[in-house]
């Protein structure tokens, strides 16, 4: 890290590099971030929505009564 840049390392293993801001209450995000996260984003609105179908309702005491069965 220097006065310029800004150096992210998790357990040894450089994970960010940057130039450094010192602005304040300001977000900045890599456009190429921005772009990975926007396809993440769809992605799991997609994967929801393929699993969003109806399911059937059982009644529980179905189950209650196998209990007693097995009881």
């Amino acid at each position: 890290m220097t006065l310029e840049e800004v150096v992210v390392n998790c357990q040894g293993i450089e994970i960010a590099r940057h130039r450094r801001f010192l602005g304040k209450h300001q977000t900045l995000l890599a456009v190429a971030h921005a772009r990975a996260l926007r396809k993440m984003r769809e992605e799991a609105e997609t994967a929801v929505a393929a699993t969003d179908t109806d399911v059937e309702e059982r009644d529980l005491t179905v189950y209650d009564r196998l209990g007693e069965v097995a009881s």
